[in-house]
């Protein structure tokens, strides 16, 4: 197996702000981002990288995924494997194993038509295919290369956060345990020196970042919690989050709920049929505030049961999500990482 394309040594961290709440969580070198698939992953991992980016910090946003789907919340074509800046201090990139191992391949073998005629090869081609983990591996090994010495604006500046989009629950942990599952099978060469560097750095505290992706319901919030008690495990949740997305707005306060059930009740009593509207829109309410009640709910089981900052993050009612509604929910992101910080100071007052 070849080694992968990393620095011979892990260099020192870029930021001293161990605060895994607060705004200090992007202040991190690298954040991963996965949980349930439609719970809204890339949304968040999009809008954590335009939170850097507009904080003033030089952040690559990379896709991982079959189709990617970044590109259309920032109004651009969808990108390729090198890095195009699509807002002031932000890229974007999505890499592929195919790409990965191609790009190694040259940085090894010094000639791409050397490459093609051995890994272009069917029979070597599917030798790699039926490798376990390889592709995950190849993968991981370039979003590193990208913390330690990716580059940008012609090769002139270092990117200060990596946020990687990463696969689903159950592939992200798979793909994380790789580089502890090598090093305690390779104790020695090329491979063992870069799986300890990739290991080291997403066991960092200081210098990677797990947010967690959910939505306030059963199923997704019980495979979130499976997957924070598989990274506590793996030793990667000393910096972590859990990001709650698409939570009901509690629009009106306990007093004023509770005059307006009344009220539904009253006009449901009457069998007023002159004002249907507003018996829809009171009808619409009371759905919403049962849902927010569940929902509720679950969060709280989640606080409850997870042991990490939680982050809430409203619902944003539209048929397409793009830069428009992208650009609010950077705001709700900024307020709820701030109340995370907050809470926590209080905690410990």
């Amino acid at each position: 197996m070849t080694s992968l394309p990393l620095p011979p040594t892990a260099h020192e961290p870029r930021t001293s702000d161990s605060s895994s709440t607060g705004l200090g969580f992007i202040e991190r070198e690298l954040i991963v981002v996965t949980g349930k698939g439609g719970v809204g992953k890339t949304v968040v991992a999009a809008a954590l990288a335009a939170l850097a980016a507009a904080r003033g910090r030089e952040t690559l946003l990379i896709e991982m995924v079959p189709h990617p789907k970044a590109a259309p919340l920032f109004g651009v074509a969808p990108q390729g494997y090198e890095p195009v800046e699509v807002r002031e201090r932000l890229h974007l990139c999505r890499l592929t194993p195919e790409e990965c191992l191609e790009e190694i391949a040259v940085m090894r073998l010094k000639l791409r038509a050397l490459y093609r005629l051995v890994f272009k090869n069917q029979a070597v081609a599917a030798v790699m295919g039926f490798m376990p983990g390889m592709n995950e591996l190849l993968v991981l090994g370039k979003v590193v290369y990208m913390v330690n010495q990716g580059r940008h604006r012609a090769g002139h500046h270092r990117f200060d956060l990596v946020v990687l989009d990463g696969p689903p629950t159950g592939e992200a942990l798979s793909m994380l345990q790789l580089p502890r599952t090598i090093r305690s099978a390779v104790k020695a060469g090329p491979l063992a020196r870069d799986v300890g560097i990739m290991e080291d750095l997403l066991t960092d505290p200081d210098r990677t970042a797990m947010a967690v992706v959910t939505a306030p319901e059963e199923l997704p919030v019980n495979e979130a919690l499976e997957l924070t008690e598989g990274l506590r495990e793996l030793d990667m949740l000393r910096s972590g989050a859990l990001f709650v997305n698409r939570v009901v707005p509690e629009f009106f306060d306990a007093r004023t709920r509770d005059a307006l059930q009344r009220f539904r009740r009253a006009v449901r009593s009457t069998r007023c049929e002159r004002d249907p509207e507003i018996l829809a829109q009171l009808d619409v309410h009371q759905h919403l505030t049962t849902r927010r009640d569940r929902e509720q709910t679950e969060i709280r089981r989640l606080a409850r049961s997870a042991g990490t900052p939680l982050v809430e993050l409203p619902e944003i009612p539209t048929d397409t999500f793009g830069s428009a509604e992208l650009d609010p929910l950077v705001r709700h992101l900024t307020r709820g990482l701030e109340l995370t910080r907050t809470t926590r100071m209080k905690g410990h007052a």
